[in-house]
């Protein structure tokens, strides 16, 4: 495994031009079910009891299902992410009159908020967008603009205690057992971690092209979509880290800023790597 560079701003520039380029041949678990967006919904609306119709909200992240939830009209929404890119992908926040919504370009770990001010923030698997290092320093990032009784919800993606093999991960996908394209590249970066929960992208990519798949072959012999296996090209030559966690390293980390107050499980494949968390 490569050693890890975490200091690349210009390839993380690239990696994430790519995913927000073929944001749409994405899948679950890469991209939120309607099972995890229904959650976090349920967050929204219980905030609503909590702080009237006028919660404040900052998503991390521009993921297009949590922008475009059903945000109170008097709600404040500010959505944030990295990449200019995925910004102008996702388009502005909807709103009204009388609701202030607002996308701007900033790094998670020194968010340009007041302190205390946000009533509720949501993310999209945000946590595993980062190196392990940088997990806790996130997290106290989020605590940081989080009122008193604010709640975070999270989704999160888990490697098992019990790690896989990458060539166990590449045997199913060639033998049909793996549903789509989006499940294998979360198994396989999963069973290429560190100890650590660290993974280069890039190593994602090397161990496929290393196997010189023929691409419209193994689409037609999975009866998938070649341009879906063809996102996994956006690893290549990428120094991007990714943080898979089990449960208990990820459990770790947050319970230092918040109470777990859920843990919810989606049925979909992978779901049970894929829980979306609620902290207060």
């Amino acid at each position: 495994m490569r050693p890890l560079d975490r200091d690349q701003p210009a390839l993380l520039t690239a990696l994430w031009e790519r995913q927000a380029e073929q944001w749409e041949l994405l899948g679950r678990p890469l991209r939120p079910g309607e099972e995890d967006i229904a959650r976090v919904q349920t967050t929204i609306d219980e905030r609503l009891q909590v702080d009237g119709d006028a919660p404040t909200a900052l998503i991390l992240g521009v993921t297009p299902e949590l922008v475009h939830l059903r945000w109170p009209d008097r709600a404040t929404v500010l959505a944030t992410d990295r990449s200019m890119v995925m910004i102008r992908g996702v388009g502005p926040v909807p709103g009204d009159s009388v609701r202030r919504s607002s996308v701007v370009q900033t790094d998670w770990m020194t968010l340009p908020l007041a302190g205390a001010s946000c009533d509720l923030v949501v993310s999209d698997g945000g946590f595993a967008n980062v190196p392990g290092a940088s997990a806790a320093p996130l997290a106290r990032s989020i605590r940081r603009v989080l009122g008193p009784d604010g709640v975070l919800t999270t989704r999160m993606f888990m490697r098992p205690d019990d790690r896989e093999e990458p060539e166990q991960v590449w045997e199913e996908l060639v033998d049909g057992r793996i549903g789509t394209f989006s499940a294998f590249k979360l198994r396989l970066l999963m069973a290429l971690c560190g100890d650590d929960g660290d993974v280069c992208v890039a190593d994602g990519w090397e161990h496929f092209q290393a196997r010189g798949p023929d691409i419209d072959a193994l689409a037609e012999r999975l009866g998938w979509d070649a341009a879906a296996i063809r996102t996994i090209e956006a690893y290549r030559g990428q120094d991007t880290v990714y943080w898979f966690p089990t449960l208990g390293q990820f459990r770790a980390v947050v319970s230092r800023e918040f109470d777990e107050q859920a843990c919810h499980w989606p049925g979909y494949e992978l779901g049970d790597r894929c829980p979306t968390f609620v902290l207060r």
